[in-house]
């Protein structure tokens, strides 16, 4: 009994120890989006590079609330059959807890969810959305086993001025107007 319980421990350190030899990474693209005020932003979180399914995991976003506004989080895969944002701060600029549970494994490459948001910030205004481990430290797990090494993209978001070619068309059609009236 006390050799089946070495053997399993041994096994358990083994599947840990080379699960954490190689970076696995949750991402979100695209890397730059240059957006006009006012206008929606999607940004997609994506997970890659893990050994095996993953069947469970969490991660943090942070961005600046002056330049974006949270609008939701709509989850993709289908795997994701538990799913629980914690979104009391998103006002404040931060997901501080995204939880994803999977029964029947999401894969080893997938994707994870749309984070969607309204650009606030004047033209010329910019903030990074930073992914991270959450709040409460929770990790990727691949049969419950945490994966160690998960690295964690981030994206930029650009408010970008309204091009001026955009307002001579649309004052030269208030022109058209004016002159077709008279």
């Amino acid at each position: 009994m006390i050799r089946n319980i070495l053997s399993t421990a041994a096994a358990a350190a083994a599947l840990s120890i080379s699960l954490g030899a190689h970076a696995a990474s949750v991402d979100i693209t695209p890397g730059v989006s240059d957006v006009l005020p006012t206008s929606e932003v999607t940004l997609t979180v994506s997970g890659s590079g893990f050994d095996m399914d993953v069947d469970s995991g969490s991660f943090r976003a942070v961005w600046d609330p002056a330049v974006l506004q949270y609008v939701s989080i709509t989850f993709i895969n289908p795997a994701w059959d538990t799913t629980f944002p914690f979104e009391d701060n998103a006002a404040s600029g931060s997901l501080d807890y995204v939880f994803l549970g999977a029964s029947n494994n999401a894969g080893t490459d997938f994707t994870i969810a749309e984070l969607r948001f309204n650009a606030i910030g004047g033209a010329g205004s910019s903030t990074t959305v930073q992914l991270s481990v959450d709040t409460f430290g929770t990790t990727w797990n691949i049969n419950a086993v945490p994966y160690e090494t998960v690295d964690y993209g981030s994206a930029v978001v650009n408010i970008v001025p309204i091009p001026a070619a955009a307002w001579l068309f649309g004052s030269a059609l208030g022109l058209l107007g004016w002159v077709r009236r008279r």
